[in-house]
């Protein structure tokens, strides 16, 4: 790593892990002409975690009727989010129920291309594969007319075999929950933006000033808008992004920001403008980079 940061690299791109960034401070000491960040899509997938993940879950052969598949507030967190992690994991069990049970699965895929939709079986990622998140939500969402009609049925758990009825109240009592489309319909709507993000920032091209933009109004703008937050949610989706920015900021975002037309600095305090500027103008081109970092008052830019 030596050679190439004396010699062949403009810096290096880390995760967002606070380990990480005690490491590049390290290094930007030690290589004051360098730049050294975090990666954007690595923070835009810890994001995804912050809101959807480390939910409570169900452990489906024990599920009964009685047991509560509801996933507003069923695991007692106090997490703002905790519906929505909730309902992940209620849908990656229920998605794993249905792939099991071969007579439903049958039956909910023939129903399905009579309708002329996507026939395949609910799609729902592994655990912490948050990227995917999106299109599981989406399978669920796709497939929630027919599966809503083969539940509703009586038979569907009375005439179950026994060893499936228990594991057939889960599904039926999580998918026709009342609250369960308006669930997914706020998780789709916050991913949208974050995933849309994920899909710019695999370019490698894309600027680096770009990242500024995106987590300073980009993403906080589209977060604000999404509909049926609560005041708390929304304040916490936007102190998230602040502080998955704060953990990925390095000196490029900041120069590049100030310096791409496209942006001029736009939005910026006098305070950080003139943080940025210094960091431009006492540039060491004998031997790049400098040792500024974020300043607090960074974390204001995309408050709302």
């Amino acid at each position: 790593m030596r050679y190439y940061l004396n010699c062949h690299t403009a810096g290096a791109v880390m995760d967002n892990a606070a380990d990480s960034q005690l490491v590049w401070r390290q290094l930007k000491t030690r290589y004051p002409g360098k730049f050294f960040h975090g990666c954007v899509s690595h923070g835009l997938r810890l994001l995804i975690e912050d809101v959807f993940g480390s939910g409570r879950s169900p452990e489906p052969p024990a599920v009964s009727s009685v047991a509560t598949p509801d996933h507003v507030n069923a695991s007692g967190d106090s997490h703002p989010f905790s519906e929505l992690r909730q309902l992940v994991e209620n849908c990656r069990v229920v998605a794993m129920l249905l792939q099991q049970d071969e007579q439903t699965s049958a039956e909910l895929t023939r129903r399905l291309e009579l309708e002329g939709g996507d026939s395949r079986i609910l799609q729902f990622p592994r655990k912490n594969d948050w990227y995917r998140l999106r299109s599981g939500l989406d399978s669920f969402l796709g497939a929630l007319g027919a599966l809503g009609r083969i539940l509703a049925e009586p038979s569907f758990v009375t005439e179950a075999p026994i060893y499936l009825q228990g594991q057939r109240v889960f599904v039926t009592n999580t998918v026709l929950h009342p609250e369960f489309m308006a669930s997914l319909q706020k998780a789709i709507a916050i991913l949208d933006p974050i995933n849309g993000l994920l899909a710019h920032f695999e370019d490698a091209a894309v600027p680096c000033s770009e990242v500024f933009a995106s987590f300073a109004k980009t993403l906080p703008d589209a977060l604000s808008k999404v509909v049926g937050l609560t005041d708390r949610e929304r304040s916490h989706l936007l102190l998230l992004n602040q502080s998955r920015f704060n953990l990925m900021y390095g000196d490029a975002h900041g120069i590049a920001y100030l310096l791409d037309p496209r942006y001029v600095g736009e939005g910026l305090s006098v305070e950080i403008r003139k943080n940025i500027e210094d960091l431009v103008f006492d540039f060491p081109l004998d031997s790049p980079g400098n040792g500024g970092e974020l300043p607090a008052e960074a974390s204001k830019i995309g408050e709302k």
